[in-house]
């Protein structure tokens, strides 16, 4: 059984081919430039704001704050 994830969710809505090989866990190289930046952008972001990786089911969430009485979601990217 495959697992609904956001992961999966925006995969699906950038490329079907993307989806698939995610919802059958075939991953990118691990030594990709782009990747690399990713997993930098996602560790140094934002470090004394929210709660950092929210796991909630089989969803995680990158941040999660609060502002003037709101919950804030934020996924963390890199701008082109």
């Amino acid at each position: 059984m495959i697992d609904i994830t956001g992961y999966l969710v925006l995969s699906y809505s950038n490329c079907h081919r993307e989806a698939w090989l995610v919802a059958h866990r075939i991953f990118p190289e691990n030594d990709n430039p782009n990747l690399a930046l990713g997993r930098l952008l996602h560790e140094t972001s934002y470090e004394n704001r929210g709660e950092k990786d929210v796991a909630i089911d089989n969803i995680k969430l990158d941040l999660v704050e609060e502002k003037k009485g709101k919950t804030i979601i934020s996924e963390i990217k890199k701008s082109k």
